[in-house]
Formats: structure tokens, sequence, C-alpha cells
């Protein structure tokens, strides 16, 4: 194998290039999470209903960046993937070598959390860089006990934190090890650990004041979260959701042991010997099962349910633990298996993704919500309200799924009042949203009347006024039912109770 170093840049690219262009060409509109997350982003806070800031904040400065494409959203996420990459290769080339490395990056193009998932713009994707980048900080500042490596190490933590709060579940895994492992523990004598810690703090401090200030929503979520599974008994629970969860990320997994299987071969190569070899085996079962570990022992313990994509950010060290212990001959046939595996499973995921999307709706009759025709949406109930009020749409309220929509594509970008619940958007209530105005929006179909506000709202916006539902074709050329939409107008103070 030559050149590692520029086999290993040439594939970045090219997976950025491929993974930025395909939901570029193939999604008509903007997915679950990222429309949510550029709704949140729209309102600079420093905690969301369910999740901390980061991951939103880097959707809207990507959106702004690129005059609201969403193309700028992806390619900030295969940015987010090259930074989980970069971390993987620099972190191998200190354990195996750089043939190796390369390796244990190519393998990540098997997970589908690395390709198919990435045009979500979520906490998970982001995750991904930061516990990249949190474990490679780590090992340089237990390997060298540099400062520096230890500032940066607390940066990464407290930004970690500051997108998800499952960096909990990677941070004790190494903390156990820094308590075990006798070259570790000596960094407990001096100053490293702790000024990361206090960076770490400070990073995340306002977050903290923003969860004090707003009753715990985000923890309350995850603890909800984590309870609504659907409960197999009181004993059974403790068993059965560590094992689903096991089983699923062993299925995540199956594409690297069949690309590690056309490696196979009876010539093993000599270890090469690593600097703190005693540490660094340990270190590296850490980084790679220890927060799968520590998950399984929460839910065996708590009975908790684990949802699958939670475990997103925990295998980007697979590879290198793989291979630091395997190191298979590279030999001219198991090199050139790999490779026809390796591009089946790269194309496997962009055919997928793409036939998702464009066939699929034509063969089963089922859509996406990806196939949300939302800027036709936008257009029309922000056009109608500037033809009435003749001022910019200031409130888009009602369902969420509609309303993000609406906040994202409409010209005017109007604040978004989440299923007109202040808890989920505490930027507005009910209160401004009658003194400034706004749209109501829904979905209707046969049994439920379009013609009259949901009774939840009713009550609520009495001097709303619902307007002529509107039907709109959804984006794919197959024959489905166009969506219907039922909106309101909730006229503003200055223009009286009626429209």
């Amino acid at each position: 194998m030559r050149n590692p170093a520029a086999l290993f840049w040439t594939f970045v690219l090219c997976h950025g290039i491929v993974w930025t262009l395909t939901p570029t060409i193939s999604l008509p509109n903007g997915l679950l999470d990222t429309m949510t997350v550029l709704s949140w982003g729209s309102h600079w806070q420093w905690g969301y209903e369910t999740h901390p800031p980061l991951a939103a904040w880097i959707a809207e400065v990507s959106a702004q960046v690129t005059g609201k494409a969403l193309w700028g959203v992806y390619l900030s996420g295969q940015l987010v993937i090259l930074t989980c990459f970069w971390a993987v290769w620099r972190f191998a080339r200190d354990f195996v070598s750089q043939e190796y490395a390369l390796l244990s990056v190519l393998l990540l193009e098997g997970v589908y959390y690395y390709s198919y998932e990435t045009p979500a713009f979520n906490h998970n994707l982001v995750q991904l860089a930061l516990w990249a980048l949190t474990v490679l900080c780590l090992w340089l500042s237990l390997s060298s006990g540099r400062i520096g490596y230890w500032l940066l190490c607390g940066v990464m933590i407290g930004l970690g934190f500051l997108n998800k709060y499952d960096m909990i579940f990677l941070l004790v895994p190494f903390l156990v090890l820094m308590l075990l492992n006798a070259q570790a523990r000596k960094h407990l004598g001096k100053p490293g650990p702790y000024i990361a810690a206090v960076v770490a703090a400070a990073v995340v401090a306002p977050h903290v004041y923003w969860v004090l200030k707003n009753d715990f929503t985000t923890i309350t979520y995850a603890l909800a979260r984590a309870t609504s599974g659907r409960s197999k008994g009181p004993f059974l629970n403790h068993l059965v959701h560590p094992l689903i969860f096991a089983f699923g990320q062993a299925l995540v997994l199956t594409p690297v042991f069949i690309m590690m299987g056309m490696l196979a071969s009876r010539t093993l190569v000599r270890k090469a010997e690593v600097a703190d070899r005693g540490l660094a085996r340990e270190f590296l079962f850490t980084a790679t099962l220890g927060p799968f570990l520590a998950y399984l022992v929460v839910s065996a313990i708590t009975g908790f349910s684990l949802t699958m994509r939670w475990g997103t950010p925990l295998w980007s060290f697979v590879g290198v633990f793989i291979l630091y212990h395997l190191r298979p001959a590279l030999t001219d046939a198991a090199l050139r298996r790999f490779r026809y595996v390796f591009l089946g499973f790269a194309a496997l995921w962009v055919i997928t993704f793409v036939g998702n999307y464009i066939f699929v709706p034509a063969l089963t009759g089922h859509v996406w919500r990806g196939h949300l025709p939302g800027q036709a949406i936008a257009d029309y109930v922000t056009t109608q309200w500037v033809r009435r009020y003749g001022t910019p749409l200031p409130i888009v309220g009602g369902d969420r799924w509609l309303a993000d929509n609406v906040g994202f594509y409409s010209p005017d970008r109007p604040d978004v009042y989440a299923d007109l619940d202040p808890r989920k958007s505490p930027w507005t209530n009910d209160e401004e949203f009658k003194q400034r105005g706004g749209v109501i929006i829904w979905t209707w179909h046969a049994p439920i009347d379009g013609t009259a506000l949901p009774y939840r709202w009713r009550t609520r916006f009495p001097g709303a006024s619902v307007q002529p539902g509107a039907s709109f074709a959804w984006q794919t050329s197959a024959a489905i039912p166009p969506l219907q939409i039922a909106w309101a107008l909730v006229p503003p103070a200055s223009f009286g109770s009626s429209p």
C-alpha cells in the first residue's frame, strides 16, 4: 500500500463530496432533525427543550453562510465527519502503522452512522467529532503530560457537554481507567486533569445557568426518553433493554466484521512496539468499548431503554482496536478483496439513500418527511399574511413539523412557536403571539375538521380566523394524495380581533 496519507485525504475528500451532493440532489426537503435544529438555531439560546445548543448553532451558521441553502448544512455535516476521521487517523498512528491507520478509517465507511445518517444534521452527528477529538486529546494528555493537551481536552469535553449530555458515558470509563491504571493514575497528582476540568466547566457554565433558569427541561427530557421504551416487566427491563441495544449495535458493526474478514490471512505481522504499551492497550480498550459497556451497565441497573441512535459516537475506534490486536498481513489478494467490499458498502449506502427518496414512493405509495413541500407551504402562508397585513410574518405556530418548515423556508424567517407550547419555544408565548400576530398551521384529514381551530388551541386564541384549507403536492413524481393543510390567521393587536 503506497502513501497511506495521500489515500486518507483522497478518501475523506471523496466521502465529503459524495455525501454533500447526495442529499442535495435527491432530498427535496430538509429532514426532521435538520429542520428542528435550524428552528432552534434561529433563536440564539444557551439551550433548547431537549438538548444543549451547539448543534443548532452550527446548523444555523451553516445555513446563513450559504444563503439559507441546505447544502451548506449538509457540507457542515461532512466537515464533522472529516474531523472525526482525522482524529481517528491521528490517534491510530500512535498505535499501529500508517497502513493500518488508513484501514481503521476506511472500515468506518461500512457503518451507516458515518454515511447514510449524516444528511440528518443533529446532535448525534456533531458528537461523532467531539467524542473522537476528546479521545485523541485524552490520549495525548496522558501519554505526554503536556498542559497544552490538557487545555484542549477541557475545551473538547466542554463542547461535548454543550452539544449532548452523553459525553458522561465517555468520561466515566476514562475516569475509571485513571483510577485503575498505574501510569494514568500518576496524572491525578499533577495539575493537568484539574485544569481540563476547570476549562470544561467554564465552557459549559452558561448552559448550566440556562438549565437552572428553565426548570431542568433538557434533563427532564433525557430521563423521559430513557423511560419511554415499552416495558417488558419490572425485572425483564433490566435484561431485555441492554440486550436489545447490544444486538442492534452488533448489526450496525456487521459491515466492519465483513470487511475485516476480507483481510483475513493465516499470516500475522509482528506487533510493533508502542510507547507506554500497557497504558496504550488499556486506553484503546476504554476508547472502543468503555462507553458501550457504560450504557449497558446503566440500562441493566435502571431498566432504562436505549435508543439505537445513541450508539452513533460509540464506534469510531473499533477499527483501530481490531487491527491493533489482529494485525493481518496486508497481501495483495487481501487488499483487493477489501477494496471490492469497501466500495460495495460505500455504494450501498448511497444507492439506498437515493432509492429511499426517489424510488420508494412510486413502489410503495409511502412518502417520507424529506418529501414535504416545505418551500411551497411557507411561500403560500407568507404571501397570504403579507397580502392581508402588509408586514413580514412575525410568528408561525402549531404543528411543530410544519411550523419548523415555514420558519426556515419563509423569506421572513418568523419565530417558531412549536406546538404552541412555551416550554418548547421559550422565546415567545401566547401573549406575544396575540400582540404581534402570526399564523397557526396544522395538517388535517377526515375525520379531523379542517374548518375549525383544534379544540386545544381554540380557547387560547379566540381571535384566530381559520382560513380555507390548502392542498400541496408532495415533492415526488409518484401518484401520492396531496398534503392537506389547515391554517388560521392570528391578527396583530393593532388590527383588531378579526382579519
